[in-house]
């Protein structure tokens, strides 16, 4: 190798790309109202999609990101009130 480690060979791949970053930094801004807003509303689009899509497709997983952006940008009680909803509304598709 030419008196060239491993490490030097390898390409530096950056780990969040400027659109993730954009959003993150974009959604820093918003107040915590607006937070609640997007979450609760997410939640909701999301069960209504769970139950449009009956009980052999589950979207479980997808009420993830909307709970951890509220858990990141708001308070506990908050993130609470959302994860509750958030279980009744993955509940309503059994």
């Amino acid at each position: 190798m030419c008196g060239m480690s491993v490490s030097d060979t390898r390409q530096r791949v950056p780990i969040r790309s400027d659109l993730l970053q954009a959003a993150l930094s974009a959604a820093a801004r918003w107040s915590r109202l607006t937070h609640l807003a997007v979450g609760f509303a997410s939640v909701g689009l999301l069960g209504v999609a769970d139950v449009m899509s009956g009980p052999y497709i589950s979207l479980a997983v997808f009420y993830l990101l909307p709970l951890a952006l509220v858990g990141w940008f708001t308070s506990r009680p908050c993130s609470v009130a959302l994860a509750t909803f958030a279980g009744f509304a993955w509940f309503m598709d059994f």
